[in-house]
């Protein structure tokens, strides 16, 4: 699995590396995580009197995206809908 460092952690410690004081692993290996999620891609598809999530297949009715005047995201999943991950 992935591990994602604070990019501006790294480089305020970089000192120490220009210094001799660490080795370059061994800073990194130090580093924080960074809290972070990967970014789903979807879109929403037109099944009659819902649109359902490309994504999780949860549906949300029609007269609701009238109301909210369209939703950016799966308010269930959280996928972006801008067309799929194959874009």
């Amino acid at each position: 699995m992935p591990r994602y460092i604070d990019a501006e952690a790294l480089k305020k410690d970089l000192t120490r590396f220009y210094d001799n004081e660490i080795t370059a692993k061994e800073l990194i290996d130090e580093q924080p995580t960074a809290d972070v999620q990967p970014v789903k891609h979807g879109r929403w598809l037109d099944n009659g009197m819902v649109y359902t999530c490309s994504e999780c297949n949860s549906s949300v009715p029609k007269n609701i995206f009238v109301i909210d005047c369209d939703f950016e995201g799966c308010p269930y999943c959280f996928a972006r809908m801008d067309g799929g991950s194959d874009e």
